[in-house]
């Protein structure tokens, strides 16, 4: 059956798929708002029935400096240095160093031979805005160091962090 041969077919055919669409849009918003209020009134309660799990949603940041912050205050650790990935194009390893100002300048970094904890000329850098900001958009990638310089690590997370993902490594 063609379109030109029948087009009061294909119309009704249409209207009821879209009308059907519409009915299956409203049911998901319904649903959705139905969720929505059973999570706030069960707030030790996530989505797959695991108690003692928070799952709150958070705001979206949208500009630089809130996505810096959101950073900032997701990843703590020390503030005088931090790592940053490496990819050997030779061999295919890859891992993680301190960033060094003075990293691969000759006469003044002894790579490959000399390891950075053992370079007399060493000059870590501290992470500062323009690092994390570079970080969140792919132009390198970065970790953080969680033991901090009295020797003490911090783990705990804001309660509005969602922490069903990160406990089970869905996210």
């Amino acid at each position: 059956m063609a379109k030109q041969d029948h087009p009061d077919l294909f119309a009704k055919a249409i209207d009821e798929a879209q009308a059907e669409l519409d009915r299956l849009s409203k049911a998901q918003a319904e649903a959705r708002a139905r969720l929505s209020a059973l999570r706030r009134g069960l707030p030790d309660y996530d989505s797959r029935g695991a108690a003692g799990v928070v799952d709150v949603p958070s705001p979206v940041p949208e500009t630089a400096a809130e996505k810096v912050r959101l950073f900032r205050e997701r990843f703590r650790g020390r503030v005088d240095v931090f790592p940053r990935r490496w990819e050997s194009a030779k061999s295919g390893k890859s891992g993680y160093s301190p960033a060094c100002a003075n990293e691969w300048i000759p006469g003044v970094c002894g790579k490959p031979k000399t390891r950075c904890s053992e370079c007399t000329n060493k000059a870590f850098l501290r992470i500062d805005d323009r690092v994390i900001l570079a970080h969140l958009n792919g132009e390198h990638t970065i970790g953080v160091y969680p033991l901090l310089q009295d020797d003490t690590v911090r783990l705990d997370t804001p309660k509005e962090m969602p922490r069903s993902g990160i406990r089970r490594g869905r996210r």
